[in-house]
């Protein structure tokens, strides 16, 4: 099992993330604040061109959050939620980062987002979901309260995880050596 402790680094704001914590679960779980902003990671590890992306919930089979292919975003069967509300991080999508900002988070965007990525050249169908598993899962929490955890696989992510928020891993620990100490007062919740 690994712990870790955050540090802020910069001006601590109202959206700051609270917590970040590596567990073996094999998803990433953010809890956002309602009407906040949040950023969904997803990371390819692959470098050859990204021919589409797709953000989707399982529980709306039918519909898409974000789906993006020749060169542009594709509204045709976005699910009506999250219109207007949804864009890439990195709209070139640099380095593979896949990542999706989602607006004014409501209570009903509460759920399982997974990101899937096709990275091979194919026929396309007029409307295509992308049938590989899903590189990046993301449970998200919604909350009135302003606690905020979240949690995530390493070895599902290679290690490598995304915050929209300025804070830093300062500490890591495996089961209960620690690596770098973090000054009590400074330590967020784990």
């Amino acid at each position: 099992l690994y712990g870790g402790s955050v540090t802020a680094v910069g001006d601590v704001t109202s959206d700051l993330l609270c917590s970040v914590t590596l567990c073996p679960s094999g998803r990433l779980t953010i809890v956002a604040h309602r009407e906040q902003d949040v950023t969904l990671p997803c990371q390819t590890r692959s470098r050859a061109a990204i021919i589409a992306a797709e953000w989707s919930r399982p529980d709306q089979e039918s519909h898409y959050v974000f789906f993006y292919r020749d060169d542009q975003a594709d509204k045709t069967h976005q699910h009506p939620s999250f219109e207007d509300r949804v864009e890439l991080a990195d709209g070139r999508m640099k380095g593979g980062n896949l990542s999706l900002i989602l607006r004014h988070v409501r209570r009903s965007d509460g759920g399982t987002y997974e990101c899937r990525v096709k990275q091979e050249t194919a026929a396309r169908r007029k409307r295509a979901f992308i049938s590989a598993e899903p590189i990046s899962i993301v449970d998200l929490r919604v909350t009135e309260s302003r606690e905020c955890f979240t949690h995530f696989n390493p070895q599902r992510s290679k290690g490598k995880f995304f915050l929209n928020s300025p804070l830093k891993v300062s500490s890591i620990k495996h089961k209960t050596r620690v690596f770098s100490q973090v000054p009590e007062q400074s330590r967020l919740v784990l």
